[in-house]
C-alpha cells in the first residue's frame, strides 16, 4: 500500500474509534497490524477494541510483553476473574514509579473484590 492509502486506513481507524464502532476498528486494526506489526498505536487500538467487545481472552496474547499496555493487560485479567495475575501486573508497574490514576483505581477495585480492602488504603 502506498502512503496515501495508508493514511486513508489510519483515518478510517480513527473515525471508527471516535464513533465507538469497535467491530470496525478491530477489523481495520487487525489488517493494519499485518502490514505495520510494530506500530504501538495500532496494537493498542486492536486491544482496546477487543476489550470494548468483551473479548478479554483474545486481547491478552496481543498485549503479551508490551509494557505500555500494562493497564489493559491487568484490566483483562481482572475481567476474567484472575485477580492475582492482575495485581502482579499492577505491582510490577508500580515498582518502576508512581502508578497512574487508572491503575490505582483498578488496584483498589481488585483488592476490595478479593476481600483485601485494607491493602487498598496503603
Amino acid at each position: 500500500a502506498n502512503a496515501a492509502q495508508h493514511q486513508q486506513v489510519y483515518f478510517e481507524l480513527r473515525r471508527a474509534i471516535r464513533k465507538e464502532d469497535f467491530e470496525k476498528a478491530l477489523k481495520i486494526s487487525t489488517e493494519l497490524q499485518e502490514s505495520v506489526p510494530h506500530d504501538n498505536d495500532v496494537v493498542k487500538c486492536r486491544c482496546v477494541s477487543l476489550i470494548h467487545l468483551g473479548r478479554f481472552k483474545d486481547a491478552l496474547p496481543i498485549m503479551k510483553d508490551r509494557e505500555e499496555l500494562a493497564f489493559e493487560r491487568a484490566y483483562c485479567h481482572y475481567r476474567l476473574n484472575q485477580g492475582e495475575t492482575a495485581l502482579k501486573i499492577i505491582r510490577s508497574t508500580a515498582s518502576s514509579g508512581a502508578l497512574p490514576e487508572g491503575m490505582q483505581h483498578l488496584e483498589a477495585q481488585l483488592l476490595y473484590q478479593m476481600n483485601r480492602g485494607s491493602e487498598a488504603a496503603d
